[in-house]
């Protein structure tokens, strides 16, 4: 996930941060197997977004790079948030354990593979409605393993997850690959999907819409990788008013555990349009970005292309600084320089 720090405002940091400890397939599977414990008693939804990207349209100079450099970085934070650390958080720290998950209520042949649409109450208020297929219900409950195939289909109903976080609207994957063991280390393919998925904390609402597909790989620890694509992914924080759709969406992450502060690098690249200005921009990070997971990066670069070819090449000097080297025409040469301060870059200020 890309690295981000809490300044004037912490709203999207919070949600961000929050992201991190939703734990979203790990409320899932707690309830999960809690169902497959009872029996269950119909029925699934899907979903996705709308629009259409347009290509690099957006009108790029002096005044308009510094929107458009923050719109471009924040999407990425709250994308990468939602599609990397809410698998990875909720399998790797959900905090299930065999001594949790407990046993079957008659054994694993009197199971259904067909996990009818159950309700379970959240942890601390709300509920979660969950169906879906299961291909060996034991060897989820007595041995942490999925398999291919296995899908789940989850609706949030003012879901309390604990530390002041509500959830709501759908949140649905499907293992393409599994390896390991979701109590521990493990490696999984996933097709994922948030259907007006919305998280709200202190005021603030982020909401997702789109499909994705992610490899998350943890038996190589301390460091742990995510690589994970979208076609499109709409999201929005309210009230602050912050809206935006990336396009062709993909991000290669890692995560260094070894030491302290955990250092996270990101690479992405898409399209994105957005509420902070007009048109369409496309990105690439043409250096990770790189630094303290809970601060803002403090190496990397990103080239950001608007229309007729002008560009924004944006290079980060330290964990307070940027500097965004502006060409107007698209003939390779800088026009202008601005030094510019993470602080007034982004727009909700991380």
């Amino acid at each position: 996930m890309l690295p981000m720090k809490t300044t004037k405002s912490e709203t999207t940091s919070r949600i961000a941060k929050s992201l991190r400890v939703t734990a979203l397939i790990g409320v899932i599977l707690i309830a999960l197997v809690t169902i497959l414990g009872k029996g269950g008693g119909d029925g699934a939804p899907a979903g996705g977004g709308g629009g259409s990207s347009v290509g690099p349209t957006a009108e790029i100079n002096s005044a308009t790079a510094p929107d458009i450099s923050g719109a471009t970085v924040e999407s990425v934070i709250l994308a990468s948030t939602a599609v990397v650390d809410a698998p990875v958080g909720g399998l790797g720290g959900s905090g299930i354990s065999p001594s949790s998950l407990g046993a079957s209520k008659n054994g694993g042949s009197s199971l259904m593979e067909e996990i009818p649409a159950t309700t379970e109450p959240c942890p601390s208020g709300g509920s979660i409605t969950i169906s879906g297929n299961i291909a060996d219900p034991d060897l989820l409950v007595f041995q942490g393993v999925l398999l291919p195939g296995d899908n789940f289909n989850s609706d949030f109903n003012a879901c309390d997850i604990g530390f002041g976080l509500i959830t709501n609207g759908g949140f649905d994957f499907t293992v393409n690959s599994f390896s390991g063991v979701i109590f521990d280390l493990f490696d999984i393919d996933l097709d994922g999907n948030f259907r007006n998925f919305s998280l709200s904390s202190d005021g603030s609402t982020f909401q997702i819409n789109g499909q994705f597909d992610a490899s998350i790989v943890s038996t190589t620890f301390p460091i742990s990788t995510v690589i994970a694509s979208s076609p499109q992914l709409d999201i929005s924080i309210n009230p602050e008013g912050f809206a935006a759709t990336l396009f062709d969406y993909s991000e290669t992450s890692t995560t260094d555990f070894s030491g302290f502060p955990e250092i996270c690098t990101t690479d992405a690249s898409g399209s994105l349009q957005s509420s902070e200005f007009s048109g369409e921009v496309e990105f690439v990070t043409t250096e990770d970005f790189s630094g303290d997971c809970f601060d803002n990066p403090s190496s990397g670069s990103a080239l950001i292309t608007g229309a007729d070819g002008a560009t924004i090449n944006l290079i980060v000097i330290d964990s307070n600084n940027v500097e965004l080297h502006i060409d107007l025409d698209a003939d390779g040469i800088v026009d202008e320089v601005q030094a510019r301060t993470w602080d007034e870059l982004l727009p909700l200020a991380l």
